[in-house]
């Protein structure tokens, strides 16, 4: 590692555990105190920090921000705009940037270049541009140096982890650690999210509703995807201006475009934001950010099926052979009774045979149980956390708050049984 590189991460590091500090003294007095004027101010000045940190300590508060009663509410509106709105880089740095990557002539790719920024978030920002032959396109080009700040902000997520293992033994969060690590280093590689891409068009070729944008790997790098440019409105901001029964549908199709990709192939998009959702002109559901696709054996799968099935009919021992097929161990009859309350909260709307929102209660709701289960957890000498559980956990949890924030609703049972059959007839023939 050069000079340069090492006193960036050293600052790095630094920046990660002053803005942590400030952020956990702030909400413990919150949590204490009634709210004061002032919450306003210093969250619109911790979203200025964040918006400038970007990687993964931005991605937690981008995930936070999406949930419901997560977060004090100030906080969670400011929050909201680090979806595509982070501090991007300067039209001076991008030319180096995309000299870097195109070479010295690099403009003779393009009619047109806007230099600066459509959207700027976590690991990456998006640029407009017209290619020579017309076509309008978005540019994604990474920050410099990512790995090394997503190597810096994974130590202190490390050190964390240690602290929390030394008040609490409710959750063994090791693997977690590398899972989360894993996902991000994957999502560096620029190639990959062009697979990605390719994968979920081939999926979704025979569903006019969903739209995959297209890649230009002619002129994609490792660091730079061109995709054609998605027309639209991003899904929170079209909501109020589409009907009901309108939003309904485009609930049922959001539901469906995120988990028939994971039953039926064990692909589970593990970005749930709504920045990631377009509506387009057309009406048309568009998919973005295919950085992170998590993948799952199909062992995996059919013990998330069973799970449901299990919950379904009440039967105790096939939820706990799913448990332990989800890389569960040692699980024990209290200990999974608690871990099951949290299971029947993120399921419950798939064994609801009714038309109803995604969640009949408010989030803060979901945070009582939790609270409670980490809880018990804690007493029974905890759990360890597998791999698999995590992304799928926040997809769950992700994907139904946007469902809750657009009001949508929908007979969630039959939907996701209908997914469960065509599944079935994909591995049956």
């Amino acid at each position: 590692m050069d000079q340069d590189h090492l006193m960036d991460k050293i600052k790095r590091i630094a920046h990660v555990t002053s803005t942590m500090g400030s952020v956990a003294t702030r909400f413990v007095a919150h949590s204490k105190t009634p709210f004061k004027t002032d919450n306003l101010e210093y969250a619109a000045v911790l979203t200025k920090t964040l918006s400038k940190m970007k990687g993964p300590f931005m991605k937690v508060a981008q995930f936070l921000a999406t949930i419901p009663d997560a977060l004090p509410q100030e906080y969670a509106d400011a929050f909201m705009e680090l979806q595509s709105q982070a501090t991007p880089m300067g039209e001076l740095f991008v030319q180096r940037r995309l000299k870097n990557e195109f070479g010295e002539h690099w403009k003779n790719n393009f009619k047109e270049f806007n230099l600066h920024a459509s959207f700027a978030a976590s690991l990456g920002q998006v640029h407009q541009a017209v290619l020579q032959n017309g076509h309008k396109v978005a540019v994604k080009l990474q920050y410099p140096n990512m790995k090394s700040v997503i190597d810096s902000d994974m130590l202190q997520l490390k050190f964390a982890i240690k602290a929390y293992h030394l008040f609490s033994s409710a959750l063994d969060l090791d693997d977690v650690v590398k899972e989360v690590q894993d996902r991000l280093y994957e999502e560096l590689n620029y190639n990959q999210e062009i697979l990605n891409l390719k994968e979920y068009q081939l999926f979704f070729k025979d569903n006019p509703s969903v739209i995959i944008p297209e890649t230009y790997e002619s002129l994609s790098t490792d660091r730079l995807i061109v995709m054609d440019w998605i027309e639209g409105d991003h899904i929170l901001n079209a909501s109020p201006d589409l009907g009901k029964n309108q939003m309904d549908e485009f609930g049922k199709l959001l539901f469906n475009s995120w988990y028939l990709p994971f039953y039926s192939r064990g692909w589970l998009h593990g970005d749930p934001h709504p920045g990631n959702y377009y509506i387009t002109p057309h009406n048309q559901l568009a998919l973005l950010d295919f950085g992170c696709i998590r993948r799952f054996h199909v062992d995996f799968i059919d013990a998330v099926a069973d799970l449901y099935q299990g919950l379904k009919c009440s039967n105790p021992s096939k939820i706990k052979d799913a448990y332990i097929r989800w890389g569960f161990n040692d699980v024990s009859t209290e200990l999974m009774e608690h871990m099951t309350e949290w299971a029947r909260l993120l399921f419950d709307p798939l064994l609801d045979n009714s038309i109803r929102p995604i969640q009949k209660r408010t989030g803060s709701h979901g945070w009582q149980i939790a609270q409670k289960v980490h809880k018990e957890l804690d007493r029974l000498g905890g759990v360890k956390i597998p791999r698999e559980f995590v992304f799928m956990d926040r997809a769950a949890v992700g994907i139904g708050s946007v469902l809750m924030r657009i009001g949508a609703e929908g007979n969630w049972h039959k939907i996701f049984e209908d997914i469960l059959e065509k599944r079935n007839n994909t591995l049956s023939m």
